[in-house]
């Protein structure tokens, strides 16, 4: 029974080692552009972002109106929302850029609350290190309400400092990737032992 839940936890951890490390990179990323860029340059790349969303929205309804895969209605919900963000984004990038410390501390809260599962799940099947997830979620998830209900009212201020939450969000869940591939390592190792004795037997 331990060996099985072994298997489910280095499967769990295996399937979203992609989605953790993309995250990371994006955050970085994020958090590097608004460290370096001015809000001239951001609100470019607002628009770009928006366009982008537009796209990827317009692929939904496509897939929903004219491929007609399944009676699903995920792709025609997700394309509206997407549309509706990216055309937000096109004709009023100022209106972000000014509420970013709101949208920081959404962002935050968000990640807090997947860091918290992922710290129980890490629990139920027996990673000794998920305490410390526990915790910085926790201090993420006030950090996440302090920037979302006593936003930050200089533009310039807000920027920096989301970028600088962004750089640290993203580095963490890269170290956090790290630890758990040698968690999957070292169970790897101890199912073989586990095998190895049980053929002997």
């Amino acid at each position: 029974r331990v060996l099985f839940r072994s298997r489910i936890m280095k499967t769990f951890l295996k399937e979203s080692q992609k989605e953790i490390i993309l995250g990371a990179l994006f955050y970085i990323l994020i958090g590097l552009a608004l460290i370096i860029f001015d809000i001239s340059i951001l609100t470019t790349c607002i628009k770009v972002i928006g366009g982008i969303l537009i796209l990827f929205g317009a692929y939904q309804l496509y897939v929903f109106f004219i491929r007609r895969l399944n009676l699903s209605s995920i792709p025609l919900i997700f394309g509206v929302f997407l549309c509706a963000i990216g055309f937000l984004l096109i004709r009023n990038p100022h209106f972000i850029i000014k509420t970013a410390s709101i949208c920081t501390g959404i962002i935050l809260i968000f990640n807090a609350v997947i860091h918290i599962q992922a710290s129980l799940i890490q629990k139920d099947y027996g990673y000794d290190k998920w305490k410390g997830g526990l915790i910085y979620s926790a201090i993420l998830l006030i950090i996440g309400c302090i920037f979302f209900f006593s936003p930050i009212k200089s533009a310039q201020t807000v920027l920096k400092i989301s970028g600088v939450l962004l750089i640290i969000q993203g580095l963490v869940l890269w170290i956090t990737q790290h630890r758990i591939n040698s968690f999957i390592k070292k169970a790897d190792q101890s199912d073989d032992y586990i095998e190895g004795e049980y053929k002997e037997l």
